[in-house]
């Protein structure tokens, strides 16, 4: 129980002065995130003043909308995932080969199907601990906490996988090079599951309006500063930043040395729109190695296998400011309403096609190798195709990211109750352990012949999903974006026929 200085409870101050001045009545040392239910969705509440007035109807009417200024500690958080992301993604570089030859990069050597197996067994546990991180943040530390522990828990791990990749260690075989680097990859899989569910959230909370509010330009234009658009720019700004750390996977890539191969629309429907993420997800990139092993096949004039792989974050790095800056404000300024379901679709579609674009190039190795249908594993020499052709796959995919994962990131903000919202980000990246369990039961059939329908049979069905999501969801194109203090008043949620009385 919570006293203040002067002995009243924190809960009885707050029902004594009511819920329009429950800020005013909360102490410094007040931590709304162990608060109680209802006392945290007050005290995270819009400050209502008469600085930031809301818009009137007719202001909502007329009133060109704009996004928020992100407050210099989002940036510096957003350093820190940088950082994160650099961690995990620049740790797992394989290396280039030889200069001049065609050979597979990697130190380790041990195939298509144990390189999917492994990198698959990390992906589930990295999305899958974050359950278990973000409930921990939410009822016992705190998300600031959470983070700092997640960030030295990857520190041990690196320095494990270090010492593992060691050349007098690598040059003694898979028996001792392997060992350190499978414990460090499941001790950074455990850090960043305890990192990743917390920092979005984080970052989003440092917005201190949750409603709609009207300002003055510098130029004497007035407008609207829209939450939504708020923190849909906050999110693309943070994904751009996840991407510049991926990007940092490039730079340790060449500088391995070369070796021999060895609420009522709250968080149940937002959890309801997670369940059909992970077959977009074995769409984006593939299912495991596959799109390695592909480039394997592939003449490479000594770029790596994984070369093109790193044109995802790329693309991601370039768009991020031309859909910020540029696409979301043109398609403001006519007044055409690009929703949350509608970019979602639109990203499940570009990945179908990168998918089929997979599925194609996949046929094209095959009928251009000098093994056919058997090209992962020919000695005789590689596809003629060059590697770049992979390119159209891996930039539609990074695309798709922009508009799928994005907004997922902004409804799990938007939907989620205060005090559990590091919960309901990690349902969210729950949905890639999922796709990381999908494609370990797949890994069977991960192997030449059958790579063209590990293309192109997720694509299809993602194609069928698609058409279910969007009949599904279309009505969320139109609701409130931000649910406030007010939706979670009353504990029992609406029946399903309320609720879907509200969506037509």
């Amino acid at each position: 129980m919570d006293i203040q200085p002067g002995g009243q409870n924190v809960d009885d101050s707050i029902a004594s002065r009511g819920p329009g001045k429950a800020l005013d009545s909360v102490p410094a040392r007040f931590d709304a995130e162990k608060q109680a239910y209802e006392v945290t969705s007050t005290a995270t509440g819009s400050v209502d003043s008469d600085e930031f007035p809301e818009p009137t109807p007719e202001e909502e009417n007329t009133l060109r909308k704009v996004a928020g200024s992100l407050p210099i500690v989002s940036y510096s958080l957003c350093l820190v995932e940088f950082a994160e992301r650099a961690s995990y993604y620049g740790g797992n570089g394989a290396g280039a080969p030889p200069r001049g030859t065609q050979e597979t990069a990697g130190g380790l050597g041990m195939g298509l199907q144990a390189s999917s197996g492994l990198v698959l067994l990390f992906a589930f546990l990295a999305y899958i601990l974050p359950i278990l991180g973000g409930w921990w943040a939410d009822v016992y530390v705190g998300r600031y906490k959470a983070i700092c522990v997640g960030v030295v828990i990857c520190g041990i791990a690196h320095l494990i996988q270090i010492f593992g990749a060691l050349p007098s260690v690598l040059q003694k075989g898979t028996a001792h090079s392997a060992p350190p680097f499978i414990i460090g990859l499941l001790i950074l899989a455990l850090g960043a599951g305890i990192f990743k569910p917390n920092i979005a959230p984080t970052i989003l909370d440092q917005h201190r309006h949750k409603t709609a509010y009207t300002k003055v330009l510098k130029s004497g234009e007035k407008v609207i500063v829209d939450p939504e658009l708020t923190s849909s720019r906050t999110m693309l700004i943070f994904y751009g930043v996840v991407n510049i750390g991926a990007f940092y996977m490039l730079a340790t890539t060449y500088a391995e040395n070369p070796t021999e191969p060895l609420g009522c629309g709250g968080y149940p429907v937002a959890t309801e729109v997670f369940l059909y993420f992970p077959i977009y997800n074995i769409n984006d990139g593939g299912i495991g190695s596959v799109s390695s092993n592909q480039g394997a096949s592939m003449t490479t004039n000594g770029a790596p296998n994984d070369l093109l792989s790193n044109f995802n974050a790329l693309t991601i790095i370039v768009v991020t400011p031309v859909l910020s800056h540029i696409f979301y404000p043109l398609l403001l300024r006519y007044n055409i309403k690009f929703g949350r379901i509608n970019r979602i679709t639109f990203g499940f579609i570009l990945a179908i096609i990168s998918g089929v674009i997979g599925a194609i190039v996949q046929w094209r190795v095959y009928k251009t190798s000098p093994c056919g249908y058997y090209a992962s594993s020919c000695d005789a020499g590689v596809s003629p195709i060059l590697i770049w052709w992979q390119l159209p796959n891996v930039i539609l995919g990074a695309l798709s990211e922009l508009f799928c994962n994005v907004t997922a990131y902004e409804i799990a903000y938007a939907r989620a109750p205060p005090s559990m919202r590091g919960l309901v980000m990690a349902i969210f990246l729950f949905t890639t352990a999922l796709s990381s369990a999908l494609g370990e039961v797949l890994i069977p059939v991960t192997q030449d012949p059958y790579l063209i329908w590990v293309w192109g049979a997720p694509a299809v069905a993602l194609a069928i999903q698609t058409i279910l999501f969007w009949f599904r969801f279309r009505s969320l194109n139109h609701d409130e974006f931000m649910t406030t203090e007010k939706d979670y008043a009353n504990p029992t949620l609406p029946a399903a026929s309320e609720r879907a009385d509200k969506e037509l």
